[in-house]
């Protein structure tokens, strides 16, 4: 049981040194993703507005914005093995093969590894729960986008806005 937690203390550690980059892209990942549940709620509500007063135009960038927003996030969930696998080459590197503390540089490597596979997993199981909210709202806003702009033609407007 000591074992377990010296390792758990060791790669807490190293993500505040050896392996900060994993963790700041992880803060940022989390940042995307607070920005699409807040983009997810706009939509929705302006999907809401539309269908009270349809003569109201309807905020397309907002789904626009939404859909950037998601691709972005899902995106950013793939790299994290990546990085895991950079920190891993990098400390591999590391090591002097002519002596010196390898073991270090080895559970680097390691840690790295672990931290990408660990991020991923968990942003993967946050995607499950939250994709067919923002894929709902993206295609009831890209309904109402189409509707605009066949009553827009029918009615023989511009298409500007």
């Amino acid at each position: 049981m000591g074992t377990i937690i010296d390792t758990l203390i060791r790669m807490g550690k190293s993500i505040v040194s050896n392996d900060f980059y994993i963790l700041l892209f992880f803060i940022i990942t989390l940042g995307i993703l607070i920005k699409t549940k807040s983009l997810v709620k706009s939509v929705d509500k302006e999907v809401q507005l539309h269908h009270l007063e349809p003569s109201k135009r309807f905020a397309d960038y907002l789904s626009y914005q939404l859909n950037i927003s998601y691709n972005l996030f899902t995106t950013m969930i793939t790299v994290f093995p990546l990085l895991g696998m950079l920190g891993t080459v990098s400390a591999l590197l590391g090591i002097n093969l002519d002596g010196g503390d390898y073991k270090n540089n080895f559970f680097g490597a390691l840690t790295s590894t672990a931290w990408g596979i660990v991020f991923a997993i968990t942003l993967k199981v946050i995607n499950a729960f939250i994709e067919y909210d923002v894929l709902s709202k993206i295609e009831a806003a890209e309904e109402i986008i189409e509707e605009d702009r066949k009553n827009t033609i029918k009615n023989g407007e511009s298409n500007e806005t």
